[in-house]
């Protein structure tokens, strides 16, 4: 904690965070985000940890990606929005509104110059 100037241990985990090809987590809304697979079903999910409460969440993905497949894509931070992508396909999913599965939206690569 910068407050107390000291280290303390978060909660435990209930996601195992080594499952990603990419490992670094990025930051938006107060919380650090990571490609992470549950421990209890190993289904793929996008956990935040929360900086300030010091607990992890889970941030809804798009409904049409595959949650057996979404450790596969990476996690970026454009325009200050959390977006998702896969390197081998031409679009990247955009967050609009953090945390609102509805409001992920997906656009060309080649259009990343218009958000």
């Amino acid at each position: 904690s910068l407050k107390s100037n000291s280290w303390r241990r978060a909660e435990s985990s209930p996601y195992d965070h080594a499952v990603s090809h990419v490992t670094s987590g990025v930051f938006v809304n107060g919380c650090i985000h990571w490609l992470a697979s549950r421990t209890t079903d190993y289904k793929s999910a996008i956990v935040g940890f929360d900086l300030v409460q010091e607990k992890f969440l889970e941030v809804p993905p798009p409904n049409s990606i595959d949650s057996d497949k979404l450790v596969f894509n990476y996690l970026a931070l454009l325009g200050g929005r959390l977006c998702l992508f896969d390197e081998t396909e031409s679009y990247i999913w955009m967050m609009k509104e953090y945390g609102v599965q509805e409001s992920w939206t997906k656009f060309p690569m080649d259009d990343l110059d218009a958000t």
